[in-house]
């Protein structure tokens, strides 16, 4: 696999980033040289993808390095611009992303309307996950939201969906 990382496919550059940050965390690590070193070739391909606007999902994908501290550094603000991007064109991912940053104000004001916005246009567009933070922001507020929304994250193969649907009565 180390071939087609160092050959250019970004994506298995990440998973093995993620395959090795995995195996250093049940060592108790974090974040090896050996991690960061894929995620900076998975890095560096991710961002000629979003600079020549070939694939937008890149962009996002930038964005949650960017917060994740995934090989790059952690930068809210650069976060927010890869999402915003991907957002402004139609990926859906760049979407929660920056309903995300709405949620727990950073890089940007705090503004829960704004979050729960992002989140039932991604959960509309069926995202998954748009669908999840939807039903989170919920739980407190209406248990019978929650649920619908848990539903459709589970109707969308949310595993994470389908149990949290499960546990409301």
């Amino acid at each position: 696999m180390d071939e087609l990382c160092f050959d250019g496919d970004a994506n298995v550059c990440y998973m093995l980033g993620k395959l090795n940050e995995r195996s250093s965390v049940l060592r108790q690590g974090k974040n090896t040289p050996e991690s960061r070193k894929y995620y900076k070739k998975a890095a560096i391909i991710y961002q000629e993808q979003c600079d020549m606007e070939d694939d937008f999902s890149s962009c996002a994908i930038l964005g949650n390095m960017h917060i994740n501290d995934q090989g790059i550094g952690m930068d809210h603000f650069k976060a927010k611009e890869y999402f915003t991007k991907a957002c402004e064109n139609d990926e859906q991912e760049g979407c929660v992303g920056l309903g995300k940053l709405h949620l727990n104000g950073v890089s940007v004001r705090k503004d829960s309307e704004v979050a729960k916005k992002y989140f039932e246009s991604t959960c509309t567009e069926k995202n998954q996950n748009g669908c999840l933070f939807l039903a989170q922001m919920y739980e407190k507020k209406s248990k019978k939201l929650a649920k619908e929304y848990y539903g459709k994250a589970c109707d969308l193969n949310s595993q994470i969906g389908c149990l949290k649907y499960s546990e409301f009565k």
